[in-house]
């Protein structure tokens, strides 16, 4: 099974990411939950946790640069 993680840190976006992944996988003839899983991370911290505890928990990790706003 292939694990892989979404991190960041604006819901929406994990979300359409999710989707889009999905949606690629699927049409590609894979399930969910039976020959991928994706877990949405909404801040590093847990992800790196996860990683620490089993640093071969993902097989692909899609990660989000937080935009930084200039004042």
């Amino acid at each position: 099974m292939y694990r892989v993680a979404i991190c960041d840190d604006e819901p929406h976006a994990a979300e359409q990411n999710e989707a889009m992944l999905c949606q690629i996988l699927e049409d590609r003839g894979l399930k969910r939950d039976i020959d991928y899983s994706v877990h949405c991370f909404s801040s590093p911290v847990p992800l790196l946790a996860q990683m620490e505890k089993q640093p071969s928990a993902f097989h692909l990790l899609l990660l989000v640069k937080a935009q930084l706003q200039r004042e």
